[in-house]
């Protein structure tokens, strides 16, 4: 049993899961530990960095050359750097730890968060709504329902991946239901909506295990393909109902200001439509425009504040050129995804393209992709890279590559689903 890799896991994914809640003393502990590992080994990560797609490079050298334009050049270069570290953390963890880690640790962390916040109880009043929610030990509905979905994707991962230990499969088979009932308790319509549609896919890859190795493949297919049709019509059969389900939980048909800020992002993106005023450089105290949004929907803290939305923020920040490139970023790691599950239909990849399908549609109505030390950013990151090496390995077996024997890729630290918990 090699205990390294599991704690490299836990100690990142904890630092950044918990940053928002308590503090970044251990998030500075786990960049010190990957600057040793740099430091021992710079070839592995480098590797692992060049593997992980090149579009979120190129996100990222966007939010850097933004310090040029931005108003506030200082604000922006320290957000361009903390998303660049997120990104590093995700390849550090890859790089050293194996996929099912990674579903360990967040299971463990947010399942930690979820009971100490059914526990506590605690309730927040939302600026924009006036209304009171649960929040637990956390700042937000939305961050509590969010973790509590990803609870549950992470407790099913686990009970369906093989040798994993009657322990951990008892453990994933409380926290499951748990997961359901704090996505409920939240009051978060999005989130609810979005756990259910991620739980289907995550079992129905799941489902694909029964089946003969030489007919799973026919069966993704067959599912992505009805996954086509079903979504749209979906979607558009509980559009009818939405305003229904938004009176269930107390709100209204503005998505309680949402609309309201898409209205004015709408018309603030046009003013720098390009390129945008700079990554992080609208919601700053003292520029007119935040301020005239917070004062209107009353949000008296004045900071911690986005659109609601990656595509108007990323508008606003990052003009019509961020947009693109987001897009382009978001097709990419769907196609990743339907690769992974089509060439090795597992639980690790069916937690992996789940959860990008869950902050896909998440990021309808928030905003977590390329953010700063964002937990749901940083998984993502890492779930990419995590099936784009397996991809790689596969491949370079399949054509008999020479050169796969020499290659990091091939390491079992790259090992999909069927592997021995720690």
């Amino acid at each position: 049993m090699n205990v390294f890799p599991f704690c490299l896991s836990l100690l990142i994914t904890t630092a950044l899961f918990v940053n928002e809640l308590f503090g970044p003393a251990l998030l500075a502990v786990a960049l010190a530990v990957m600057a040793v590992l740099v430091a021992a080994n710079p070839r592995i990560m480098f590797v692992t960095a060049v593997n992980s797609g090149v579009i979120q490079w190129l996100i990222l050298l966007l939010l850097g050359l933004s310090t040029l334009w931005s108003g506030d050049p200082a604000i922006t270069f320290r957000a361009a750097v903390q998303v660049g570290l997120t990104i590093l953390l995700a390849i550090c963890l890859c790089s050293y730890a194996r996929p099912i880690h990674l579903v360990q640790s967040i299971n463990i962390v947010c399942g930690v968060i979820v009971i100490a916040s059914l526990i506590s109880g605690r309730r927040g009043l939302d600026g924009m709504t006036g209304m009171s929610n649960l929040v637990g030990i956390t700042n937000n509905k939305n961050t509590l329902s969010s973790y509590a979905g990803l609870l549950v994707l992470s407790s099913i991962t686990i009970l369906a991946t093989p040798r994993t230990s009657w322990a951990w499969k008892s453990v994933a088979l409380l926290a499951a239901p748990i997961g359901f009932l704090t996505t409920f308790a939240s009051y978060s319509v999005a989130v609810i909506f979005i756990t259910i549609v991620a739980t289907t896919i995550l079992v129905a890859i799941n489902l694909a295990q029964l089946l003969p190795k030489q007919k799973r493949r026919d069966y993704i297919e067959q599912m992505i393909s009805v996954g086509f049709i079903v979504i749209p019509v979906g979607g558009i059969f509980f559009s009818f109902f939405w305003d229904d389900a938004l009176r269930l939980v107390g709100k209204e048909p503005t998505l309680t200001g949402r609309t309201v800020l898409w209205f004015y992002a709408d018309r603030f993106s046009r003013d720098h439509y390009l390129i945008g005023v700079g990554f992080a450089d609208f919601w700053v105290q003292g520029k007119a425009t935040a301020e005239f949004l917070w004062r209107m929907l009353h949000i008296d803290s004045r900071s911690g504040f986005h659109f609601h939305n990656i595509y108007y923020q990323f508008s606003i920040e990052l003009g019509v050129l961020g947009v693109i490139l987001l897009v382009f970023y978001q097709i990419f790691i769907l196609r990743d995804m339907a690769k992974s599950v089509l060439d090795q239909p597992n639980a690790i990849s069916a937690f992996q393209a789940a959860f990008v399908i869950f902050l896909t549609i998440e990021e309808f109505q928030g905003v977590a992709l390329f953010q700063t030390f964002s937990p749901l950013f940083f998984t993502c990151v890492a779930c990419v890279t995590f099936a784009r090496m397996a991809r790689h390995r596969e491949i370079a077996g399949v054509e008999g590559d020479p050169r796969a024997v020499s290659r990091p890729l091939r390491s079992p630290r790259c090992e999909g689903g069927e592997t021995q918990s720690p």
